[in-house]
């Protein structure tokens, strides 16, 4: 059996939210994880930041609402990051 057997529409709700609130909140961290790698196209992204890390699952787990790409430049990460903080903070009614 699943984790989720048992449980109501609204705790799977609650802890979908919960996990995304989660993982949103990493948005914002710039800090990278020394000798850590991820396969990205043929080669490898290494020393991730962790605010890539949490776009690129929420990209992930959320493709209707999150976009996100590795690859150009910091600035490109750092706008899509932004962006996926925004939309994050949009659909929890909080300013941006």
């Amino acid at each position: 059996p699943g984790a989720a057997q048992g449980r109501s529409p609204q705790a799977l709700r609650k802890h979908a939210l919960a996990v995304e609130d989660l993982i949103a909140g990493e948005l914002s961290d710039l800090r990278r994880l020394p000798g850590a790698a991820m396969p990205y196209g043929v080669g490898e992204y290494k020393n991730p930041r962790i605010c890539d890390l949490a776009a690129m699952v929420l990209a992930t787990k959320y493709p209707t609402r999150y976009r996100f790409a590795l690859g150009g430049t910091l600035t490109d990460l750092n706008r899509q990051c932004l962006e996926c903080r925004d939309t994050w903070r949009r659909a929890r009614g909080l300013p941006i």
